[in-house]
């Protein structure tokens, strides 16, 4: 008897290893795969006698093993599917929009610059910034001197579902000596995005504070998210315009407006 119970239990390891070689290395285990044993030699009274072998129970051990390690490998994809999902979730879509373009040139400079050059140059700089940032995905309603209507900047904001949008502006009025920097917004959902913009912007240019204020710009009224409408200054204003746009300033601006941005995510979303 006890040589019986010695017999069983050299084979059942020889049995579980190449099985368990197979499960480590994520191969599928088909269930023609386990081979039935007919019989072994076994001593009973010195008479060698051959005795049918039940693998009944090491079938059930190794599928138990098998459906542990599936288990096992479909929680940790799941749990990476999981994780993925939530990385892309993380991600925010920031539309920088360039105000003006084409055909429609905005503002014009005492030196007879447009405004629509000086959005898109500046955009350009913010999106360079934005780009360096992990959980950020910056995106530009025009890349070159194309002409947009309000509509289309508030269809591809909403169509995206942006998180943020921001409209860039240059001011301009009939008294050369109006300076300063003024801020937008409409909805209440905005608000506190132009605050915490409109205050950057200040510390970087050094321009006269014209608040932030409610106006019922389409751009505004009728996106969905938080957004805001930055009038960076005036071009109608000599010293102004001569300030802002610098390659100097212009930096400067970009990297005050992505620091807004920052501190406006880490606070409300």
């Amino acid at each position: 008897m006890k040589r019986y119970l010695f017999t069983v239990v050299i084979i059942i390891p020889a049995l579980l290893l190449p099985m368990l070689t197979y499960a480590k290395a994520g191969v599928g285990i088909n269930r023609h795969t386990i081979t039935q044993i007919d019989s072994y030699n076994h001593i009973v009274k010195g008479l060698s006698k051959k005795v049918p072998v039940h693998m009944d129970t090491i079938k059930s051990l190794l599928a138990g093993r098998v459906a542990s390690i599936h288990t096992m490998i479909t929680s940790s994809e799941d749990q990476a599917y999981e994780s993925d999902q939530q990385l892309k979730a993380d991600v925010l879509r920031i539309i920088i929009d360039a105000g003006h373009g084409g055909r429609d040139p905005g503002s014009a400079g005492v030196s007879e610059d447009e405004e629509k050059l000086y959005t898109l140059s500046l955009s350009h700089k913010i999106y360079r910034l934005l780009e360096s940032e992990s959980t950020i995905t910056p995106i530009l309603t025009r890349h070159d001197d194309t002409y947009l209507t309000t509509e289309d900047r508030v269809a591809v904001a909403n169509r995206d579902q942006v998180d943020i949008f921001i409209s860039l502006h240059a001011n301009s009025f009939t008294n050369k000596n109006t300076r300063g920097t003024e801020t937008y917004y409409h909805n209440s959902n905005s608000i506190k995005l132009a605050d915490i913009l409109h205050e950057h912007i200040l510390q970087a240019t050094g321009f006269p504070d014209r608040k932030v204020r409610k106006m019922d710009y389409k751009v505004l009224k009728e996106t969905t998210m938080p957004a805001a409408l930055l009038e960076i200054g005036y071009l109608s204003n000599k010293v102004e315009e001569s300030i802002m746009t610098s390659e100097e300033m212009q930096n400067k601006v970009a990297a005050s407006i992505v620091e807004g941005i920052k501190q406006y995510i880490m606070l409300e979303l």
